[in-house]
């Protein structure tokens, strides 16, 4: 059984092509592959947060990849900030593999090649920044996603994005909704911070 949540619908289906079609209208092109024969049921859940997305995806499995192709059909403009929520996922984009253990954060720009995947059973909460918004150049995202760790704001940042959680439709305010957005926006440019001037020494 599927159960996806996108904007104020929630609907249950035991097809997962239902389940593949809300990620593909919350996510970046991409190609995508969902195991449904485990235990975890496939769960998509999407959130807006004025100019600001978040993406929560639970799965026995996913396979996720992004190619120049993708990319050159869809540019987004942003990247992405994920928490691993269960299982342990695994990252490659800039010719940097990343072991991605519950808890931790990931840093993506979705505008370049990469690949992400999980076995097993698992979970991860992603928001989505427009990286205009930032002060960080594209081209340092490559150098500030392995210095992520050295941030100072490395745990708040993730408890954050952790606790992103709008359980109903409505709960809050549209203005509240975008304000939210803002305060996520300026914490990822305060996460880089300290790794962009790691990066230029």
């Amino acid at each position: 059984m599927a159960v996806i949540v996108g904007g104020t619908r929630c609907d249950r289906s035991a097809e997962p092509a239902t389940a593949r079609g809300v990620f593909r209208r919350n996510s970046p092109v991409s190609a995508i592959d969902f195991d449904t024969s485990g235990a975890t049921p496939v769960c998509v859940e999407a959130w807006s947060f004025g100019s600001v997305s978040m993406i929560r995806t639970a799965v026995s499995e996913i396979r996720l990849a992004r190619s120049p192709r993708d990319i050159s059909h869809g540019p987004t403009g942003r990247l992405g900030l994920a928490v691993q929520e269960r299982g342990i996922g695994r990252f490659e984009q800039f010719g940097f593999a990343h072991v991605v253990f519950p808890g931790e954060l990931l840093l993506a720009d979705l505008d370049a090649p990469y690949t992400f995947r999980w076995s097993g059973g698992g979970s991860s909460r992603c928001v989505r920044i427009p990286v205009a918004a930032l002060e960080i150049p594209r081209a340092e995202l490559a150098r500030a996603a392995r210095a992520l760790h050295a941030s100072p704001l490395y745990d708040l940042a993730r408890g954050h994005i952790a606790r992103l959680n709008i359980a109903r439709a409505g709960e809050v305010s549209r203005a509240a909704g975008e304000a939210l957005g803002t305060a996520t926006i300026a914490l990822a440019d305060a996460l880089l911070c300290p790794a962009r001037r790691t990066g230029r020494g």
